[in-house]
């Protein structure tokens, strides 16, 4: 968007070829890399008795398993509304003051994407990692679609450049982190045969929302300006606010099993450190007792450092009777 806005308008008949141009020289790009650097693989077959459960099963009855259709849902909301922020925010941030919005040029949205685009990629790289480990994808998504909620109440109530970077650095952060939670999710909870089926099944959904959500959210914006004025400019910024509370009850509705296996089973059972820990021993306790007998000059119970643990008798004896043997 930011390279975008800095060319649209270099071809003064064909204002958007520039960037249209230079859309199609990336996307042929990457398909050279892909051809160039990419290996060819073909799927191994797996011998333990998960895998061929799971091959056995087919993929309809995997994706119908629960809560696969709940995530391929919230999934595909949450792109709905990624792909309408992006179309969304030029239009009201190039619309005229008198309708709310900025009336910024192309050349100073390119700025602010750019930014934007800037600190998020650093967010993702430095700080996404840590929130993930630390609070888990459950709290993860959850604290992603509430920032991104409150981001979508503030978003047309900003009034300068700054204050726009910052709200959308913030909300292209959350879409960053919900994207890579959500996929997560859905490879902890599917079978390791069926994994790449049904992340093309949840693709193809996010897909179609991804390319629903900017027509339905530019057109209804249109509609409100035109028959609400200033007072509709920030309608369709509240009804995504929404979409994300509404992700917020999803994502809270699902199971454990979308966390990692070694989270789970963490949180589920005991460390061996844990279970294993020795008793903590009283104050005159038995390591009194087995730095007394190897006092004990050798020859007199019978008892060295080496078997001095089997033959300590275990005996009640008085805390002072301890320290006079001490002594």
């Amino acid at each position: 968007p930011a390279i975008g806005g800095w060319t649209y308008g270099f071809w003064h008949r064909f204002p958007a070829a520039v960037p249209s141009m230079l859309g199609s020289v990336i996307s042929l790009c990457g398909l050279a890399s892909i051809l160039i650097w990419m290996p060819v693989s073909s799927p191994t077959r797996s011998l333990d008795s998960s895998s061929s459960e799971a091959a056995n099963q087919s993929t309809l009855s995997v994706i119908r398993t629960w809560p696969l259709p709940l995530l391929i849902f919230v999934r595909g909301l949450a792109g709905f509304s990624n792909f309408a922020f992006f179309e969304i925010v030029p239009l009201w941030a190039i619309s005229s003051n008198q309708l709310g919005g900025l009336a910024l040029t192309e050349r100073d949205l390119g700025f602010v994407l750019a930014g934007s685009a800037l600190g998020s990629g650093i967010f993702m790289l430095r700080l996404m990692p840590y929130l993930i480990k630390r609070l888990g994808l459950r709290w993860a998504c959850i604290l992603g679609n509430a920032t991104a909620a409150a981001c979508f109440i503030v978003l047309p109530f900003t009034r300068n450049r700054i204050a726009l970077t910052l709200v959308h650095l913030a909300t292209n952060s959350c879409f960053g982190l919900l994207g890579s939670c959500y996929i997560s999710c859905i490879n902890n909870i599917t079978p390791k045969g069926h994994r790449a089926t049904v992340n093309g099944v949840c693709v193809t959904f996010e897909s179609l929302a991804k390319g629903f959500g900017p027509l339905s959210t530019s057109m209804a914006f249109a509609w409100t300006l035109s028959h609400w004025g200033l007072a509709g400019h920030s309608a369709v910024f509240l009804l995504l606010a929404l979409a994300h509370v509404i992700i917020v009850f999803g994502t809270v509705a699902l199971p454990v099993s979308i966390e990692s296996a070694a989270a789970e089973k963490a949180k589920s059972s005991p460390t061996a450190e844990g279970s294993m820990k020795a008793p903590r021993p009283a104050l005159l306790g038995s390591k009194k007792v087995r730095a007394v007998k190897y006092m004990q000059a050798p020859g007199n119970d019978g008892v060295n450092e080496e078997d001095g643990d089997a033959e300590v008798p275990q005996t009640h004896v008085s805390s002072e009777s301890k320290i006079n043997e001490m002594h």
